[in-house]
């Protein structure tokens, strides 16, 4: 896989799949079943596990701690835990997960424990180390200013003889903020938010948004979309402090 291109930087695929993860659930049916499905996208922001993502993927219908008339269910991420991309699956602590209703953002934390079988190759050195974003800006950005995401829109899960095969490739998108709307845009984003002109797809909303140039420095989560047109919207990390305390 080649690397991902951001204006004159190089954003490093096998980095941002240390550190960016699709949020996969699993539901267990009375007859046996499985159902996997990929939900959104989570990104570390610290070396023990928490990461952030939206509320949506976190809440409501069809949510990750939705049962959806299952008789159980678990939420689980995959990440890599080395330049050399070799990944892990591992349970989402779903009695961790924060929330509130006046922003999109929702943060957690991955468990040590690995999913399903496991990976007896994955040391706890590993899973105790987890790569992460280093800086979250929660001071407003100007509008022009260019920005890139990673997420998941593409991945792929499905349950096939017992397997669980995943398609975990990660995309970039570049654009800039258009518009900042440091309290509300309206009823349906009623939370401070950024207009931006990334054209992203469905899967990517709880991807981190980082300023273009910069190491990384995340100032948002991607939240929702429309197409055709190119026209996002980002939540904002200011009511961060809030959602943590």
């Amino acid at each position: 896989m080649s690397d991902l291109i951001n204006n004159s930087r190089v954003v490093d695929r096998s980095i941002m799949e240390m550190m960016v993860f699709p949020i996969i659930k699993v539901l267990y049916h009375s007859n046996g079943s499985e159902i996997h499905k990929i939900i959104g996208t989570g990104f570390f922001l610290d070396f023990n596990g928490l990461f952030l993502s939206v509320r949506h993927v976190f809440a409501g219908k069809g949510s990750a701690l939705d049962l959806e008339d299952a008789k159980g269910f678990a939420v689980y991420c995959v990440h890599s835990v080395n330049l050399n991309r070799k990944m892990v699956a591992r349970h989402i602590d779903v009695t961790s997960i924060k929330t509130r209703g006046d922003t999109d953002i929702a943060a957690g934390f991955v468990g040590m424990n690995q999913f399903g079988k496991g990976d007896n190759s994955i040391t706890e050195a590993e899973l105790r180390n987890t790569a992460h974003f280093n800086s979250a800006m929660t001071t407003k950005v100007p509008v022009g200013t260019g920005i890139w995401t990673v997420a998941y829109p593409l991945a792929t899960v499905h349950h096939e003889n017992d397997v669980v095969k995943i398609h975990a490739q990660s995309d970039m998108y570049v654009g800039k903020i258009t518009k900042h709307y440091p309290n509300r845009k309206n009823t349906q984003l009623n939370w401070p938010c950024y207009e931006t002109d990334m054209e992203i797809k469905s899967g990517a909303s709880g991807g981190p948004v980082c300023i273009s140039k910069s190491s990384g420095i995340v100032f948002g989560v991607n939240c929702s979309s429309f197409d055709p047109i190119p026209v996002s919207y980002v939540s904002s990390l200011a009511p961060l402090a809030s959602i943590m305390g």
